[in-house]
């Protein structure tokens, strides 16, 4: 899966950065008032090579950072359509547009630590997770089930009920938590 991170240090300024998959790139988006950055940032960033792009905002204003940041997204979305997208932010101003793209089939969510990378990729190679990922797909948004309940019993019975209830409620979390399907008042919106 390749992947992209890109990083509001603006926002994230104690940011370090762990040992990513190889296919992930980093952007790091820096302000133009910000003319420090910590060694232990910088020596985190040498392991990534040409895989890490440090990106300085040339104005000042409100959000200049996050019009930038949105930009990039949007142009990568454009050229890497399959990959994924993660911001690094604890700015919930991108979670509107993040699920406009969403909506669009950019696969892309914000994350407020590094931990949730883990998660993502974990999904990522998940057979299970796949398997119903796939089983959705195939049936019309009108057709899948509206209720979580209905959503368990789908995904129960990809499985054909030879997976237990704790794998099942697992792999119908990641849908939720990768915002690929969103619950507004007890109603399902597919993202996918």
């Amino acid at each position: 899966m390749h992947g992209f991170l890109l990083i509001d240090y603006e926002n994230m300024r104690g940011v370090r950065l762990p040992a990513l998959p190889a296919e992930y790139q980093v952007l790091i988006f820096v302000g133009r008032s910000q003319h420090t950055i910590p060694f232990d940032l910088t020596n985190d960033a040498q392991q990534f090579g040409k895989r890490l792009k440090w990106i300085k905002i040339a104005g000042d204003g409100p959000n200049n950072l996050d019009f930038h940041l949105t930009y990039y997204l949007g142009t990568l979305s454009a050229e890497h359509k399959t990959a994924e997208f993660l911001i690094l932010s604890k700015d919930k101003g991108f979670d509107q547009v993040l699920e406009h793209a969403v909506g669009l089939g950019v696969r892309c969510r914000r994350i407020e630590s590094l931990s949730k990378i883990a998660n993502t990729q974990q999904s990522e190679d998940d057979a299970h997770f796949q398997k119903a990922l796939k089983v959705l797909t195939g049936i019309e948004k009108k057709s899948r089930p509206r209720k979580r309940k209905t959503l368990i019993a789908q995904v129960t019975s990809v499985f054909q009920n030879k997976e237990p209830t704790t794998e099942i409620e697992r792999i119908v979390n990641l849908f939720f938590s990768r915002n690929l399907i969103t619950d507004a008042n007890n109603a399902l919106t597919y993202n996918f």
